[in-house]
């Protein structure tokens, strides 16, 4: 579901309309930034849904250390 918002914040970026009139009814979308905005709160929900809350840790031996 994250690509399909992604390709929609791209595809609403290219169409430049920012609002539409048809048989009377009117329409608005809401600005980039805030869909961004609602797209990075949907990523970080779904990482603090993980038990590693997103995080990683790796051990890291340079080479030729001697341990």
């Amino acid at each position: 579901m994250a690509d399909s918002i992604s390709d929609k914040i791209d595809e609403i970026a290219k169409s430049g309309v920012e609002s539409m009139t048809v048989d009377g009814a009117t329409t608005k979308r809401l600005p980039i930034p805030d869909m961004i905005a609602a797209e990075d709160r949907k990523k970080s929900r779904t990482a603090a849904g993980k038990n590693h809350f997103g995080l990683h840790f790796r051990k890291i031996k340079p080479p030729g250390g001697g341990l």
